[in-house]
C-alpha cells in the first residue's frame, strides 16, 4: 500500500490563481448590493445576503454569506466558475461560522461542458468562532473537464426557525500530494512518513505555535515551541488526514497534510 504523507500548502501562481478573487479584496457593484469580484450571489434589493466581512483572516475583507427568508427557510450563496482541465489535491481555505438549527457549507464541483462528474462538499451544523483552517480532499482522477464550481452556502429549513452564516478568506488550492519525508519550509523537517506513534519536527524557529487540525477543522494538538525540535505523541489521534500548521511569531504561517495510521 502507498502512504502519502505531507506536501506544502504554498500555492503556486497557477493553481491560486484560478479560483476569482480568492482572498476577497475586491468588490464589485452588483444588482442590488456589492458583490466579491468574479462570484455570483444572491444578494436582494432590501437585506444583503452575502458582504464584505471586515473581520478577516488576513487582508482587508473576508466573503461573509448570510442565510435570508426566503418563506421556505432561509439560503443564501456566492458562488464562482473558473475553467480548469486538472483536479488539485485539496481546496483550501479559513472559515468561521455561526449557526442555530441550521447549516453552512462549502462544496467544489468539476464538469464536463454541461455534465457535473465529481464533487466533494465540507459542511458544519457547529458554530466556528475562530479562524479554521479547512482543506478539502480532493480524488485525483484525470477525466475531460471543462470548468469547476465553487459554492458557498448557508442555509436554515423551514420547519424551525434559526440562523446560518459564514464567512471564508484565503482560498487556494494545494497541488496532489507525493511520497516522502518534504520540508516544510528551508528550515522545518517533518518525519515520519507516515506517523503512527510520535511526529517529530526539527528546525521550529523560536516561539512558533504549533497546530494540528481534523479535517472539520477541529484542533486537536497546540504548543508553543520554545526549541528548535518537538515530538508530538500522536498515538490517540484517530487514523486519517490532518492539517499540520506552524505559525512563527512574525504570524507567517505554514500548513501541511498528515496522514496518521
Amino acid at each position: 500500500m502507498r502512504y502519502l504523507l505531507l506536501l506544502s500548502i504554498f500555492l503556486s501562481s497557477s493553481l491560486y490563481a484560478q479560483i476569482p478573487n480568492p482572498g476577497f479584496e475586491s468588490w464589485v457593484a452588483g444588482n442590488w448590493q456589492p458583490d466579491p469580484e468574479g462570484w455570483g450571489t444572491t444578494n436582494g434589493q432590501l437585506i444583503p445576503a452575502v458582504y464584505q466581512d471586515s473581520d478577516s483572516y488576513e487582508g482587508d475583507f473576508a466573503m461573509r454569506v448570510d442565510a435570508v427568508n426566503n418563506g421556505l427557510g432561509a439560503y443564501s450563496k456566492a458562488q464562482c466558475t473558473f475553467p480548469t482541465t486538472f483536479i488539485p489535491g485539496s481546496l483550501d481555505f479559513y472559515v468561521k461560522a455561526g449557526t442555530e438549527f441550521g447549516g453552512v457549507s462549502v462544496t467544489i464541483s468539476y464538469f464536463n461542458g454541461e455534465n457535473m462528474f465529481y464533487s466533494e462538499f465540507w459542511g458544519s451544523g457547529q458554530a466556528i468562532e475562530e479562524w479554521t483552517l479547512v482543506s478539502i480532499p480532493l480524488s485525483q482522477i484525470e477525466p475531460i473537464m471543462t470548468h469547476a464550481v465553487i459554492k458557498v452556502e448557508a442555509s436554515v429549513g423551514d420547519l424551525v426557525p434559526g440562523t446560518a452564516w459564514i464567512s471564508v478568506d484565503a482560498m487556494g488550492f494545494e497541488g496532489p500530494l507525493s511520497d516522502g519525508d518534504v520540508m516544510v519550509d528551508q528550515n522545518i523537517e517533518i518525519y515520519p512518513n507516515p506517523a503512527s506513534d510520535y511526529l517529530t519536527l526539527d528546525g521550529i524557529a523560536a516561539n512558533s505555535t504549533v497546530r494540528i487540525l481534523n479535517l472539520a477543522g477541529q484542533t486537536v494538538f497546540e504548543s508553543n515551541s520554545e526549541v528548535s525540535q518537538m515530538r508530538v505523541d500522536v498515538q490517540h489521534f484517530a487514523t486519517g488526514l490532518y492539517i499540520l500548521n506552524v505559525q512563527d511569531q512574525n504570524k507567517v504561517s505554514t500548513s501541511q497534510k498528515l496522514l496518521i495510521q
